[in-house]
């Protein structure tokens, strides 16, 4: 929402506070974290091309027919914390059913895409992300376990981006300075 209302908000931000210096800091707080959360859904992205195709050559290598299909749908349905990682389980299972003949086979597809999972949302995320908006991969992780407890899914959704704004008001801010320590 910050990006899509961007003069929205400066405009209104202008109205609303007389003083100019702290007008100033404001909306300097405010293109920090338009900047940084756009940083932040890009190397979501890119993470998320890598599990699309981690995924893709994983259907290939098991042998289930449209491995790009797959991979596609990965890649896709990681965007959303937690629920789009288990669609993706149980299609696969789905998928692994109806191809496979053996229940030890249809537990190949899921599997793979469990293991790639794991891997990229409790290493390489959190690594990644908190390196690129030069975040604690501690904070990173310990914010959408809160928040995920706190909201659910759409807590867990917003964490990063919520984090990455409270980062970028703290900033500026002379009492709040002292938890960007240890946010960085």
């Amino acid at each position: 929402f910050l990006l899509a209302s961007e003069r929205w908000l400066v405009t209104r931000t202008v109205q609303a506070v007389p003083q100019r210096r702290r007008r100033v800091t404001i909306i300097g707080a405010v293109r920090d974290a338009q900047r940084d959360i756009a940083t932040f859904l890009a190397t979501q992205a890119v993470i998320n091309v890598g599990v699309a195709i981690a995924t893709g050559l994983a259907c290939w290598a098991i042998g289930l027919p449209n491995p790009v299909l797959w991979g596609g749908l990965a890649g896709i349905m990681t965007f959303i914390p937690y629920l789009g990682p288990i669609v993706v389980l149980l299609t696969l299972f789905l998928a692994g059913a109806l191809t496979f003949e053996t229940p030890a086979e249809w537990l190949l597809p899921p599997l793979a895409f469990g293991a790639i999972n794991i891997v990229e949302s409790n290493f390489i995320s959190p690594w990644v992300v908190g390196r690129r908006l030069e975040l604690s991969p501690l904070a990173v992780f310990l914010t959408v376990m809160f928040t995920g407890w706190l909201w659910g899914i759409a807590g867990a959704f917003i964490a990063v981006p919520t984090l990455v704004a409270v980062r970028s008001v703290a900033r500026r801010s002379k009492r709040l300075r002292v938890w960007v320590t240890y946010l960085d």
